[in-house]
């Protein structure tokens, strides 16, 4: 982990120092600046824990030393690049020091013995929503893969719209924060808590479409999808 902490550290050194650079052999006061940013977001992040290089934490972290160092509009204005370069390291830190993400099957074998009586509480309650939404898509699931090709001109502009935002949705989860591996879907380490994984609107407008363009043979032993009150 130490090794790749130190190429990403490394490849934001390459890069601030691609951007001095290219600064103007002129502005020397610029560039001067520019090297005090990056000395301290460089020991921001460089931390046993790193921390975020932001415009304000920087201009703090910067006045300690320095009382002429640029102020914390000045870092958005015009030193943005640089911080820019070093919140990118600090995300991939983050990503390295994270835990793996946790299985559907792994959250729901979590032993609840040993909590107090409000945590094993909250924990079951957890447990039972993340059982029932498995459920709910894997019935998704399931009668998406057995559908027949549906002609496009045949389709109602609801049902195109919902194919519209299926396209983009599926893009988004390919390109997104969430974890796409040979297994699942999953939350992944760049999820921020409470991440929305799909609007309401479009759950239950593929329910809506599943029933309705079901071939009239095929027969599904379930109980239909329902909006939950």
């Amino acid at each position: 982990m130490t090794s790749r902490i130190q190429a990403v550290i490394a490849n934001a050194d390459s890069k601030s120092n691609s951007l001095v650079d290219a600064l103007p052999s002129n502005q020397e006061t610029t560039r001067s600046n520019f090297l005090a940013v990056w000395a301290v977001c460089r020991a921001l992040v460089s931390r046993s824990t790193p921390i975020s290089p932001t415009a304000a934490t920087v201009a703090n972290e910067g006045k300690i030393k320095n009382a002429k160092f640029p102020e914390k509009q000045t870092l958005y204005n015009i030193y943005r690049p640089m911080l820019r370069i070093w919140r990118a390291a600090y995300n991939a830190i983050l990503d390295i020091n994270s835990p793996d993400p946790t299985t559907i099957d792994a959250s729901l074998k979590i032993d609840v013995t040993e909590m107090d009586a409000g945590t094993r509480a909250n924990v079951q309650a957890l447990q039972r929503i993340v059982m029932e939404q498995n459920q709910r898509c894997n019935a998704l699931k399931q009668l998406i893969g057995a559908m027949s090709p549906i002609p496009s001109a045949a389709l109602s502009p609801e049902s195109q719209k919902v194919i519209t935002e299926l396209a983009e949705w599926l893009h988004r989860m390919k390109n997104g924060t969430f974890l796409l591996d040979d297994v699942a879907l999953k939350v992944g380490r760049k999820s921020p808590v409470g991440t929305r994984i799909m609007s309401a609107e479009l759950f239950y407008g593929l329910e809506t479409f599943v029933e309705e363009n079901r071939p009239a043979m095929l027969e599904i032993k379930r109980e239909p999808l329902s909006r939950q009150k």
